[in-house]
C-alpha cells in the first residue's frame, strides 16, 4: 500500500466521520412533502397555480402565489423516479452537502487547521440532525453557505478579485 493510498484512506474516513452522523437521522418524512407531491403533479400538467389548491378553502377561489413550486416539482419529480424512499435519500444527500461547505467554510475561517473545523463541523453535525429536509429552506441553506464560502476565498485571496469589489 503506497503511502497515496494511506493518504486517501485517512480522507475519506475523515469525511465519513463527520457526516456519519447524517445516516442517524430519523426515517420519517415531513408532512408538508405530502402537500409538496401532488402540488408538484399539478404544476407539471397545469403549470403554476394561480388559485390556493389542496385546501378546505378550494371553493372560494383564494388568490396567491405558489412560492416553492420549484421544490414541489423537484418533489414530485423524485417520487415519480424512486418514490418516498427517493425522497428520503435525497433529504440524506442534502444534509451532507450542507456539512461538507459547512465544513469547507470552517476550514477557510480557521486558518486551515483541520482538527477546529473537524470538531466545529462535527458540533453543527447534531444540528442538522435536526433540519428537517423536507422542507423548502434547504436549498436557500445550501446557496447561503455557497455565498459564504466565495467570500470567505475573497477575503482570503483579494488577488482573485475582479469587477472592482
Amino acid at each position: 500500500m503506497t503511502a497515496r493510498m494511506k493518504q486517501m484512506g485517512k480522507t475519506c474516513g475523515y469525511y465519513l466521520l463527520m457526516v456519519s452522523g447524517c445516516f442517524f437521522g430519523s426515517f420519517i418524512l415531513s408532512c408538508d412533502v405530502y402537500y409538496f407531491i401532488p402540488s408538484g403533479a399539478y404544476i407539471e400538467q397545469y403549470g403554476l397555480p394561480h388559485e390556493l389548491m389542496f385546501s378546505v378553502h378550494a371553493g372560494e377561489h383564494f388568490h396567491y402565489i405558489m412560492q416553492q413550486w420549484l421544490f414541489a416539482l423537484w418533489n414530485w419529480k423524485v417520487y415519480q423516479a424512486f418514490g418516498l424512499y427517493g425522497i428520503l435519500f435525497c433529504g440524506y444527500l442534502t444534509k451532507i452537502v450542507l456539512l461538507l461547505l459547512l465544513h469547507r467554510l470552517l476550514l477557510h475561517a480557521s486558518g486551515g487547521r483541520r482538527g477546529l473545523a473537524f470538531a466545529e463541523t462535527l458540533l453543527a453535525g447534531f444540528f442538522v440532525l435536526t433540519l428537517d429536509s423536507g422542507r423548502p429552506y434547504t436549498l436557500p441553506c445550501c446557496f447561503l453557505l455557497i455565498d459564504l464560502l466565495f467570500l470567505q476565498q475573497l477575503r482570503a485571496h483579494p488577488e482573485r478579485r475582479r469587477y472592482g469589489y
